[in-house]
């Protein structure tokens, strides 16, 4: 698959995701490291404009490093947490330049 064609599927799931967050909760073993950091990159990216290089994971802890609104935070928790091996979802505060600006 192209690194276009899997942003393009990403972006779908995700959209399925945060619009009935049940989807998130795949069968199967937990995803890797990269692969959730792939996925939530894009939820994240599509839906609340968050930089894909503000987000790191680690032993399954998604790290995103933005300053969002409160009401944000709370979503993109409850979307991120249904994520197959997602463990726990941290916030800090951090650069918020919307994709693109530099």
């Amino acid at each position: 698959m192209s690194a276009s064609a899997g942003r393009i599927l990403a972006a779908v799931l995700a959209g399925a995701i945060l619009s009935n967050p049940v989807c998130a909760q795949v069968e199967g073993p937990p995803m890797n490291d990269d692969e959730i950091r792939g996925y939530t990159a894009a939820i994240l990216e599509r839906e609340f404009n968050v930089k894909r290089d503000a987000v790191t994971v680690q032993d399954g802890v998604v790290r995103i490093r933005a300053d969002l609104p409160e009401s944000d935070r709370t979503k993109i928790e409850e979307a991120l947490k249904t994520v197959n091996g997602v463990a726990r979802v941290e916030i800090v505060e951090g650069d918020t330049r919307p994709v693109g600006v530099t």
